[in-house]
């Protein structure tokens, strides 16, 4: 019967121990789970500026392509205008230039 009953004691100190340890990595699990959660949270956080940051780039892109066509535009403008006064400024050379060929180097005038 001493036997039987230290067998039993044997077992029962052996499932014991198989409890704790079943404890200790049920416990060392929830960490390991509550890390993973913890470090995916933070990564998605992560993930979701680095979307706000791509969003602003392309905000400014857009306003910057914008901005490049209105100079572009304001700068055809410009270089029309000045085409325009450079060619009538030619014409009222050459205007006067003839004027002055035509009349011997005088401008005519209608009080002669």
């Amino acid at each position: 019967a001493d036997i039987e009953e230290e067998d039993n004691m044997t077992n029962n100190d052996e499932l014991t121990g198989l409890m704790d340890d079943t404890e200790n990595v049920i416990e060392e699990t929830h960490e390991i789970g509550q890390r993973t959660l913890f470090s995916l949270g933070q990564q998605r956080n992560q993930f979701m500026r680095a979307r706000d940051k791509a969003q602003d780039v392309r905000e400014a892109a857009r306003a910057t392509r914008t901005t490049l066509r209105e100079i572009a535009h304001r700068r055809a403008r410009k270089r029309a205008f000045l085409w325009t006064l450079i060619s009538f400024l030619l014409f009222v050379i050459f205007v006067l230039s003839y004027e002055l060929w035509a009349h011997n180097g005088r401008f005519s005038s209608s009080q002669e």
